[in-house]
């Protein structure tokens, strides 16, 4: 067998939590985004403060082992961290062109690229069913992406979604492999999450862009914040334990 069962259900868990955590989180970051009162840069910035707040509760309470940072791994989690930025800010920017479930749908093809690359150029093992199955899916995604068949009238901002999508596909699988590289993966995501919301933060001081207040769209953003932390803790707990 390619994989131990194990190594299965560990997988079966990550996707379900990823999958249901960004999901929630795609939700309530759509009804944020779609109100003019924002940018993309501010509700995002939110979504990923809540994330490292809870992250470093987490990592406290579990008295998770804290790693020196050395000036290598600082600067690979800041590129992962600004990869992931630039992904999210056109992700957002597409959910306001663009409805929620194709922009997701499209969106999600991410995954089939990281499969792709983490076959090609990772070495991961492989099979003709798992093969297919991935063709399957990208499909079944190329087909949602197209509102009308007999006038193949593609979606409003797909250009800024499928480019989010190409960022994530190449993210992930090199994620993975630091992660793999490294001992423990809480305290790892924690600080890549963290650079996440320090750079949104610095991007919205430097072009005087309004933060979210206490109101109805930050609320919404924070309970995406709560979503995107289980998605995060699901997806990294499943890179690093199959």
């Amino acid at each position: 067998m390619l994989f131990q069962q194990g190594e299965l259900i560990n997988a079966f868990l990550a996707g379900l939590g990823g999958a249901l955590g960004w999901g929630f989180a795609d939700f309530f970051s759509i009804k944020a985004v779609k109100r003019q009162k924002y940018s993309e840069a501010s509700a995002t910035f939110t979504l990923y403060l809540t994330t490292s707040i809870l992250l470093w509760i987490i990592v406290f309470i579990t008295g998770e082992s804290i790693s020196p940072l050395s000036l290598t791994l600082t600067i690979k989690l800041t590129l992962f961290a600004v990869a992931n930025v630039v992904a999210y800010l056109l992700f957002f920017h597409a959910l306001r062109l663009g409805n929620l479930s194709t922009i997701s749908t499209i969106f999600s093809t991410y995954a089939v690229g990281s499969a792709v690359i983490s076959i090609l150029f990772f070495g991961e093992q492989t099979s003709l069913f798992r093969i297919l199955s991935l063709l399957i899916v990208f499909m079944g995604i190329l087909g949602v992406s197209i509102q009308n068949a007999s006038k193949l009238t593609i979606i409003k901002g797909w250009p800024y979604v499928l480019t989010a999508a190409i960022i994530l596909s190449l993210f992930f699988p090199f994620w993975d492999s630091f992660l793999g590289q490294q001992e423990g993966w809480l305290f790892w995501v924690t600080i890549g999450d963290s650079l996440m919301a320090l750079i949104f933060g610095g991007y919205l001081a430097t072009k005087k862009e309004k933060f979210l207040g206490f109101d109805k769209s930050s609320k919404i953003m924070i309970l995406g914040g709560v979503a995107n932390t289980i998605a995060v803790i699901a997806t990294n707990w499943g890179f690093y334990n199959t």
